[in-house]
């Protein structure tokens, strides 16, 4: 049944949300649309009292989506200006070759790129190592820390074994 023809079989006016919640109990009504308008008039079954608060209650939920949406927005700023309070910078610890040289190394002139098995073998045979003792690392964290000496990790550097000897 349309909005319209609800409202010529009632002789009453109902908003969309109203006409909406009037729509889904009609669905689950047992009877004709003449039937229902008739129980709908005459408040019979309390179908009009029960639709009203179905309408009342998709109004609330409505409300509670837009202040959602509100708050999460709100969020996202508050996020975006504690970002920048707390100053975050690039950090590289002193535990690792850093990335500059890395990639100095690799683009300069006579480097090989390794496989896993050559730099095993590399390793092994110039400092004495167990080749089974050896693990082949292919990334380094890329990390930023803040202002309050806090650390994050934010990516990895993908690393390959190079190797360039000026002998």
């Amino acid at each position: 049944m349309m909005k319209e023809e609800f409202e010529k079989l009632t002789g009453l006016k109902v908003s969309w949300d109203e006409y909406k919640a009037i729509e889904q109990t009609y669905m689950d009504f047992d009877g004709d649309k003449y039937d229902f308008c008739k129980a709908y008039k005459g408040d019979r079954y309390s179908l009009r009292t029960n639709i009203n608060k179905l309408a009342q209650k998709d109004d609330v939920i409505k409300g509670l989506k837009d202040q959602i949406a509100r708050l999460e927005a709100q969020l996202k700023d508050t996020e975006a200006k504690l970002e920048a309070a707390e100053e975050w910078k690039d950090h590289e610890d002193d535990h690792n070759v850093k990335q500059h040289d890395y990639e100095k190394l690799r683009d300069g002139g006579g480097t090989h790129e390794m496989d896993d098995a050559e730099a095993i073998e590399l390793i092994s045979r110039e400092w004495g190592f167990a080749p089974r003792m050896i693990r082949i690392v292919h990334s380094v964290a890329k990390e930023q820390v803040n202002r309050f000496h806090r650390c994050r990790r934010v990516g990895e550097y993908e690393r390959k074994p190079l190797y360039n000897a000026t002998d």
